[in-house]
């Protein structure tokens, strides 16, 4: 996963613009932080696109990822303009160097948990999520609900995420494309960006690739119960939607046992 997001840190902004989810998601989890008191732990900060400006606006949180590329992108925005609120680190989530029962809230947002594509590998991130809490502390993950039609529409096709041009990089164009694998609820992605200098009439393409994974909330809700943790709560969207047959999201607000 670290190398996939050293290979896009420079264009992540402009590819998720291609998932409508991106923004309700992180308007979503901002809120969350400004309401919390005490301190954060967001997994998969990424390039502090969401822990930034809730740092910036008095949230204490410290950000883990593994790609050295992101966590470059989010001091590079971030660092002097959140007060030494943000704190980033580079480790793996299913083994952070971080003290035990002392924060407030861990957050996993975007669906982050896809990457790990084991259910094995997931329960060990609820279990390390679930060491760092307090007495009342609460743990946010949330991943998509899947859709089976929409995967048998887009299998194997090319989705455009963004088209556009800027000074540094010419035209530039990114594209996913989602291979599934349906028996073991499994995506080969490609993400390909295609660019053409200003002055060159030669397109330059790479291609990144990796896999990600859905769970059913069902599925879900089994590691939950295995990892110890009651249910809170759990939203259908990033508004705050009841849960029911119709969701597109599953948010999970989860308390230890």
């Amino acid at each position: 996963m670290s190398q996939t997001y050293d290979n896009l840190a420079d264009y992540y902004d402009r590819w998720i613009e291609g998932d409508p989810a991106a923004a309700p998601c992180a308007a979503f989890y901002r809120r969350l932080y400004m309401e919390t008191k005490g301190l954060i732990v967001e997994l998969g900060v990424g390039n502090g696109r969401i822990a930034g400006p809730a740092a910036r606006d008095g949230a204490e949180i410290v950000g883990v990822d593994t790609s050295i590329a992101m966590l470059h992108a989010a001091r590079t925005a971030w660092a002097e303009h959140t007060g030494g609120r943000l704190h980033l680190i580079a480790s793996d989530m299913r083994e952070l160097p971080l003290p035990s029962g002392t924060v407030s809230l861990v957050a996993l947002p975007f669906r982050t948990i896809g990457h790990f594509t084991g259910n094995e590998e997931k329960l060990r991130v609820l279990v390390e999520a679930k060491r760092l809490l307090g007495p009342s502390g609460i743990f946010v993950v949330d991943h998509y609900v899947f859709d089976r039609d929409w995967a048998d529409a887009h299998n194997r096709r090319w989705l455009k995420m963004y088209v556009g041009c800027d000074n540094a990089d010419g035209e530039v164009g990114i594209y996913d494309r989602y291979d599934y694998d349906f028996e073991n609820c499994m995506m080969h992605v490609t993400t390909r960006i295609e660019r053409r200098a200003n002055d060159d009439e030669d397109k330059k393409i790479e291609d990144t690739r990796f896999d990600f994974s859905w769970i059913d909330p069902a599925d879900m809700k089994v590691l939950i119960d295995r990892a110890g943790f009651e249910v809170v709560d759990v939203f259908g969207d990033y508004g705050g939607r009841a849960f029911d047959g119709h969701a597109e999201e599953q948010v999970w607000f989860l308390r230890a046992q």
